[in-house]
């Protein structure tokens, strides 16, 4: 499927946990409306040398980041306590098949298993992204990083199941 379909049903079920979670989201999705805004109009800016458009960049950096990180770390908790149950549900459905996983992929670096649910080390490491990112994102006038680019990985023994995963495979999974 769609990952934004996935991205909205775990932003549900989160929120299901959490009420919070749904103004979390809520407040990311206006910031990331205004700060690609101001990217398309930023890129201009930036050949004129108008500092104050990558300075106001840089003030809706640090709201994304902040916003974003809460969300990245309910998702992530998420994803950690249905991981189990996943690996378990697969097993019963198909024991003779691979085992089966989830994770969580994000374009910033998360732990070896993506697990890192600190909001305070998402925030840094969303704002690290940011500015290593910055360039291509004026470019393209896009955000390129954040948790509205982030996936969830079906994985079936060692490889991604999406391309890998036998017709079979693929429908067992999706029970």
């Amino acid at each position: 499927g769609d990952p934004g379909e996935r991205r909205r049903y775990l932003d549900e079920l989160a929120t299901v946990r959490r009420p919070r979670i749904a103004g979390v989201r809520a407040d990311y999705d206006k910031v990331l409306k205004q700060r690609t805004a101001l990217l398309k109009s930023a890129a201009g800016a930036r050949f004129r040398g108008d500092r104050g458009a990558l300075d106001t960049l840089d003030v809706w950096d640090g709201h994304l980041a902040a916003h974003g990180a809460q969300l990245m770390a309910a998702r992530l908790e998420l994803v950690n306590e249905l991981a189990p149950e996943v690996e378990k549900a697969y097993q019963l459905l198909a024991p003779a098949s691979r085992p089966a996983a989830i994770g969580y992929r994000s374009a910033i670096e998360l732990d070896d298993q993506g697990s890192t649910q600190d909001a305070e080390f998402l925030e840094a490491a969303l704002l690290a992204a940011l500015a290593r990112r910055r360039d291509a994102e004026l470019e393209r006038g896009m955000c390129l990083v954040g948790p509205h680019r982030d996936d969830i990985d079906v994985i079936l023994g060692d490889q991604v199941a999406k391309g890998f995963a036998s017709h079979g495979e693929s429908w067992s999974l999706a029970l």
